[in-house]
């Protein structure tokens, strides 16, 4: 009976220390917001957004862009415009 229960809390220890680390990726909030629709998970378009070249890891693109304008950093790629003043933002090199 101990071992099950000394399995169990390990189990929970890394569950939570995994979400910890990836709860704000895309495959977590894929999960948790198909459960909140009542609907499947679709994994399937995540992987298809590797494939293509895209980051799984960030819903809207890994945040390596700046603005030019007012300077805020770590937009994420997919972004057109700035999130804090609404300048465009240009692909960097």
């Amino acid at each position: 009976m101990q071992f099950l229960g000394d399995m169990a809390w390990t189990t929970l220890q890394h569950a939570r220390d995994w979400l910890s680390v990836h709860y704000a990726t895309g495959e977590p909030i894929e999960g948790f917001s198909a459960f909140l629709e009542k609907r499947k998970v679709d994994y399937r378009a995540l992987r298809q957004k590797s494939a293509d070249g895209g980051s799984h890891s960030y819903m809207h693109g890994a945040p390596l862009k700046r603005c030019s304008d007012c300077g805020a950093g770590y937009l994420p790629q997919e972004f057109s415009f700035c999130g804090k003043c609404g300048t465009a933002v240009k692909d960097q090199p």
